[in-house]
Parts: C-alpha cells; structure tokens; sequence
C-alpha cells in the first residue's frame, strides 16, 4: 500500500512538473508574441561574444530596408542578454539559445522564424510577400 501511494506521488509530482512547464512556456509565448494583427515581433538574445552595437546595426540595416519593409512590419524589436537573470522567463532554456546572437520572430499566433543569420529576415520576408 505505501509503494503503490509513493508510485502514485511521484508520477503526480511528474505530470505537474510537465504542465507547469507547459503552462510557462505557453505564458512567455504570449508574452512574447505580437500583440496587433499584421506586425510582428522580434527578439535578439545575445552574450558578451557579440557586440550589442555591432548587433544592433547589422539588424537594422536589414529591417529598414524596402524588401523587409514591405512584407514585415515590427511592432517591436528588443535585444536580451542571455546572461539576464531578472527577465520573467529562462528564455534561453525554454527556446534551446546556445548560440549568440539568436533572434527569434513572433506573429499574433507562434514563433515563425529562430535564426543564427540576420540575412534569413530577407528570405522570411519574401516568403511572407508570396502568401
């Protein structure tokens, strides 16, 4: 009887463990998504091996561009150091970010791209223009 209640215990502390973790992510999802129909919303994750100011160029050199401006409009654009402990979620854990700089991209709806490569922005938005 005491196995069969300690069996039971620990598959209940599992399934809660697995559903919190559910819930998190699908809570830092919505946190993360874009908010208005239409526009998007992108986050650059970065480290100390990148150069913010460098990053910071480099991504809106392409977001500013015609090609990108035409298909994909950003509501926000915000860069997170992957070592900030204070932010609300463990992004860097919860997305699988081991390499820096990482910028994913939401819609209203899910993540629609996670890139190493600021230059896949353009072939996301030709992608976006063709639909």
């Amino acid at each position: 009887m005491r196995k069969a209640l300690i069996i039971i215990l620990v598959v209940f502390t599992a399934v809660m463990t697995a559903s919190c973790s559910t819930d998190n992510k699908e809570a830092a999802m919505n946190e993360l998504r874009s908010q208005q129909q239409g526009t998007y919303s992108g986050y650059v994750f970065w480290n100390v091996d990148s150069d913010l100011t460098t990053l910071n160029k480099q991504l809106l050199g392409i977001v500013n561009t015609d090609e990108v401006m035409s298909s994909l409009r950003f509501s926000k654009l915000n860069f997170i150091s992957m070592g900030d402990t204070s932010q609300k979620y463990n992004y860097v854990k919860m997305f699988d970010i081991d390499k820096s700089p990482t910028l994913l991209i939401f819609d209203t709806e899910k993540m629609i791209l996670k890139t190493n490569n600021f230059e896949d922005i353009y072939t996301l938005a030709n992608k976006l223009k063709q639909k």
